[in-house]
């Protein structure tokens, strides 16, 4: 990955994208750059070998019953139609399709979308998969209820353009969360003090001393205020966060920073690392029709639709929308039958909540690993 696959800054639109496309069909998106996986290429074991990579390195902030279930809502997705831009290798594809979603994946390379098909193949499960580019996406207005996309939107020529028609294609009253760069995070403050500082008197722009210490032909960094704000132009009730890894709390090499780790507890590196966080990460939150007032710890707050038995009658609940035990009123608003899904959360006759929606073991017990390989 050297200086000339990166974008220097004179080139046009049709140019960047190019770029983009060449980049990404060249280099896989496995998390494999520094430790080669051994086992062979798009094969059942090299899957499972780069998934536990990306579970690894989002531990800190997206797990907690299965795999990035605290930021994608698995939950709510059965039968719904969901899109996701930029795929990758296919794991969010794979996930939200296990969820009961009717996914359609989208990716600008086809090596991406050639690795997701296979994957999905190999575990028997079905997905619409395309090469498309997401500035220009070829679906009818409000074709789906949710729109996904992990570290992709901030790679195109035209982010905004991109946003644009995620709105375009989303149906009323629904959700995108999105994961772009952050320019107030660890990484790109190394990078502004390291080659910034110095590039500047050469004639180094900010812009691509960042391009050249990222992943892809180029890539764009927020702050959460611009961030929200593009965001803003399009949909209401924009909220933003930041999320970081290992490396975004202790910003030393991987044989400086484990040793060091050892001594740090798992609260406080979480805290550490989603304070100074490479990625942000934005949701648009859909108007509730059926909110829950729930009291936690003395505090009132309005919760996402929680789907009930009918009848049920709660004191208090364990669930993954809040830590501890929180105390709840009736769920005489929620009998109607349309409300009660399939799988996902409900309450048992105990008044506890419980999950339908299982988890591949091998990626359960990757969730707690180390990170030896990133």
């Amino acid at each position: 990955m050297g200086a000339e696959d990166k974008r220097l800054g004179q080139e046009n639109v049709a140019e960047v994208q190019a770029g983009n496309r060449e980049w990404w069909t060249r280099q896989t998106m496995s998390y494999d750059w520094k430790v080669q996986a051994e086992t062979e290429k798009f094969s059942f074991d090299w899957y499972d070998d780069i998934d536990r990579r990306f579970v690894s390195g989002a531990r800190l902030f997206a797990h907690d019953a299965i795999p990035f279930d605290k930021i994608i809502p698995f939950q709510q997705l059965e039968g719904k139609p969901v899109l996701e831009i930029g795929c990758g290798m296919g794991l969010h594809a794979e996930l939200m399709t296990r969820a009961g979603a009717a996914v359609t994946a989208i990716d600008i390379s086809q090596t991406s979308v050639d690795a997701t098909r296979r994957r999905l193949e190999l575990k028997g499960l079905s997905a619409s998969v395309l090469q498309m580019d997401a500035c220009e996406l070829a679906f009818p207005d409000e074709s789906f209820d949710f729109v996904w996309s992990w570290g992709v939107i901030h790679h195109s020529a035209r982010t905004g353009l991109v946003i644009k028609e995620i709105h375009r294609v989303l149906k009323p009253g629904g959700e995108t969360r999105a994961m772009v760069y952050n320019l107030e995070g660890m990484a790109a403050y190394t990078t502004i003090t390291r080659d910034y500082l110095f590039g500047f008197w050469r004639g180094k722009t900010l812009d691509q001393c960042l391009w050249s210490r990222s992943d892809g032909y180029m890539a764009r960094y927020y702050t959460k205020d611009i961030l929200s704000d593009v965001f803003r132009i399009f949909f209401d009730d924009v909220s933003a966060e930041t999320y970081g890894q290992d490396a975004d709390a202790i910003p030393l090499p991987g044989y400086f920073r484990r040793p060091i780790l050892r001594f740090i507890s798992g609260p406080k590196l979480r805290r550490m690392a989603n304070l100074r966080g490479s990625s942000l990460f934005v949701r648009r939150r859909p108007l509730l029709s059926h909110p829950r007032i729930c009291q936690i710890d003395e505090a009132i707050l309005l919760s996402p639709y929680f789907p009930l038995q009918p009848s049920s009658s709660l004191s208090y609940s364990s669930c993954p929308l809040a830590r501890g035990k929180r105390k709840c009123g009736t769920a005489e608003q929620a009998t109607s039958s349309s409300m009660t899904p399939k799988s996902g959360y409900r309450l048992s006759d105990s008044g506890f909540c419980v999950r339908g929606l299982q988890a591949p073991a091998a990626f359960l017990s990757s969730v707690n690993g180390d990170d030896a390989l990133l």
